[in-house]
């Protein structure tokens, strides 16, 4: 790859990721105004902390690939 075709191609993935957290947070505030006030301040920091690459959506460990190529448990993220 030239300069020019990583540079298009890791601004095109920055713009799909902004996409993304704009769809995010539109739904993220769809479903707190849905919630009753004891329920919405249980749920408000959810929608404004990072997604956990550790954890998968269906709640499996991530595997992160070591430099000789064997699988490992990614490590626990510290309790909040």
């Amino acid at each position: 790859m030239t300069r020019e075709e990583l540079t298009r191609s890791l601004s095109a993935m920055r713009e799909s990721t902004a996409r993304y957290h704009v769809l995010i947070h539109d739904i993220g505030v769809d479903v707190l105004l849905s919630l009753e006030t004891d329920q919405r301040l249980k749920a408000a920091p959810y929608l404004f902390r990072p997604p956990s690459p550790q954890r998968l959506s269906d709640g499996r460990k991530a595997r992160l690939r070591s430099k000789d190529r064997g699988d490992r448990v990614a490590p626990e993220s510290p309790p909040e």
